[in-house]
């Protein structure tokens, strides 16, 4: 064979190959499309409220292209919305390692984590996704969470701040910060998260609750009353708020108002045995000792359910 014909032979065999090459791309590109129709049926599906079809779509859309990363995050969401959590922890370990950015798969996975009751490998994602982003404000709240329920106060506290100095205008930051604080007896830096969160939103029923608590807790029976009746006018549907104002009128002596107040807190929550003992004790204020005994046989009744 002369040079030419090898130099020709040599063309015809790089062709071919560099023609396999890209029949194979444009295979490739075929189910890569294909799959990200079935991702966007699925998101269709979910929108809908059918979370089966949702799966399905994202199953399909896994067995057509199983490297595409987005197929298995969201087959995750919708399981773990289903309630497979197990099934869902899988696919978000699968997104994770396939998507350059592995971020919202551990999230997602730190909240299924979480769900299961395993807080410690909840926190170890948590910690991954902030080396990651260490600005991650939504991972710095889980994280505080889960360090709370672990016991964890003092590193809950610092996420925290943390989350606090990157956002200083959201109230609800100050909210669970004043919640770390109170867990740890340590009112003075509670009441003042809490003063913050109202002034950032004077609205926000559950911080005068919440300040209300810590305002009874320490005897202060008149502060305590203006917060739980402002926690009152925004939202009148909480039985507790109800009950904790007519315990401070009972600890005040004005047992009618008490009376008021723990009648309403049963008739939203009647199998509360608290609120039928703290309503024994305003009619016993009033000299009601019928009323009484029948309150406070149905707290001995509501307690002993509560232990069978």
């Amino acid at each position: 064979m002369n040079h030419k014909t090898k130099f020709a032979a040599h063309l015809s065999t790089i062709a071919m190959g560099l023609s396999l090459l890209v029949a194979c791309e444009s295979e490739s590109s075929r189910n890569h499309r294909a799959a990200i129709e079935y991702v966007r049926t699925g998101n269709a599906a979910y929108a809908q409220g059918d979370l089966e079809s949702a799966i399905a779509a994202c199953t399909k859309a896994i067995q057509i292209d199983p490297g595409f990363s987005k197929s298995y995050f969201n087959r995750g969401l919708y399981r773990a919305k289903k309630g497979e959590v197990h099934k869902a922890i899988e696919d978000f370990t699968e997104n994770a390692r396939l998507d350059a950015d592995k971020s919202p798969g551990l999230f997602e996975r730190a909240i299924c984590y979480a769900k299961m009751g395993d807080v410690d490998k909840a926190i170890a994602d948590y910690d991954e996704v902030l080396q990651l982003d260490p600005n991650n404000a939504d991972a710095l709240f889980n994280r505080s969470l889960a360090l709370f329920e672990k016991g964890n106060l003092r590193s809950a506290i610092i996420d925290a701040s943390k989350i606090i100095r990157l956002d200083p205008s959201n109230p609800e930051s100050y909210l669970v910060r004043s919640n770390y604080f109170t867990e740890v007896n340590n009112f003075e830096l509670a009441l003042i998260d809490l003063d913050e969160a109202i002034r950032l939103d004077p609205r926000f029923a559950e911080a005068y609750f919440n300040r209300a608590l810590i305002h009874l807790g320490m005897q202060k029976y008149d502060q305590a009353i203006g917060d739980i009746s402002r926690s009152i006018e925004l939202d009148s549907s909480d039985a507790r708020a109800f009950a904790i104002r007519g315990y401070a009128y009972v600890k005040q002596d004005e047992f009618e108002k008490a009376i008021a107040d723990l009648t309403e807190a049963i008739k939203l929550d009647p199998n509360e045995s608290r609120f039928y003992s703290y309503r024994a004790k305003a009619y016993r204020g009033v000299d009601d000792n019928i009323r009484a005994e029948q309150d406070e046989a149905k707290t001995r009744e509501l307690k002993d359910k509560e232990w069978m």
